[in-house]
């Protein structure tokens, strides 16, 4: 059984298909040399919208998984946190009035909880939704088109 790519099938045929096509070009008029280059510039736009679109579905599937696992983790830890800090309220309570416990504890908690809030707004202000390599993929392609695009005589 073959196993064939055909992202990579899509590519060798359409360079087949420009090899060919080269010798006509030597020849060819002005219109046809600018359908060619359209040609090619829809090949290099499809190609890279291929592939970020294999590149975000990998890292969509990453973000699942890691969602998953931090789910389970922080309902585990939160019940763990709760019963640890009744069981602190419980042992203050012991040399405090009961209210004054519950109020240290609880207090304690809540500023825990902004300083966690305001770590994780600045860490999710530092996200990139584009793949790395793809965005340097496409200005790659735009620097090609441009010096390509100029009239040589």
């Amino acid at each position: 059984m073959q196993v064939t790519d055909n992202g990579r099938g899509l590519m060798q045929q359409g360079r087949e298909r420009r090899l060919a096509a080269r010798e006509d070009l030597y020849h060819a008029r002005p219109a046809e040399l600018l359908a060619s280059a359209l040609d090619d510039v829809r090949d290099i736009v499809a190609l890279e919208v291929r592939s970020a679109r294999i590149d975000l579905k990998k890292e969509l599937a990453r973000v699942k998984v890691a969602a998953a696992l931090g789910s389970a983790g922080a309902l585990f830890a939160a019940v763990g946190f709760l019963i640890l800090m009744l069981l602190c309220s419980w042992l203050l309570a012991l040399v405090l009035p009961t209210w004054a416990a519950y109020l240290i504890i609880g207090g304690g908690v809540f500023l825990i909880g902004l300083i966690c809030l305001g770590a994780c707004a600045g860490t999710a202000s530092k996200v990139r939704p584009m793949p790395e390599h793809t965005a340097q993929d496409l200005k790659g392609d735009a620097r090609w088109i441009r010096e390509h695009a100029s009239v040589r005589r």
